[in-house]
């Protein structure tokens, strides 16, 4: 079982914010969870990280006591990458660093073989 990070803009247009809430319940159920079939999905854990001006919300959610899925909406990032080099189109420096987000959460969540 793997936890899965998701990082979504709350002002993509062209990936809307649903797909996002799928793939939590899709990493849910993979990891063991239980799902309610059309209840809302609540997390387990929310809180708003603000790293520089522009933040972004963790949710996270689990399946037992397994973390499952990690959300990281940032709010009014469209469809870029965050924390990219902005002289690239799609991309906003003005958000958290996904790569480095993303690095830190699979060195912290990897599984050692």
């Amino acid at each position: 079982r793997v936890p899965a990070l998701i990082l979504q803009g709350s002002a993509d247009a062209m990936v809307a914010p649903a797909n996002a809430d799928y793939l939590v319940r899709q990493f849910v159920l993979f990891n063991g969870g239980e799902l309610q079939p059309g209840a809302a999905l609540t997390p387990s854990l929310t809180r708003a990280v603000h790293p520089r001006a522009f933040g972004y919300v963790m949710s996270e959610y689990y399946a037992g006591r397994r973390l499952a899925a990690r959300l990281l909406t940032m709010p009014g990032l469209g469809h870029a990458w965050s924390g990219g080099d902005a002289s690239f189109e799609y991309c906003d420096d003005r958000y958290p660093d996904a790569t480095a987000l993303i690095c830190e959460f699979f060195d912290r969540h990897q599984r050692r073989v």
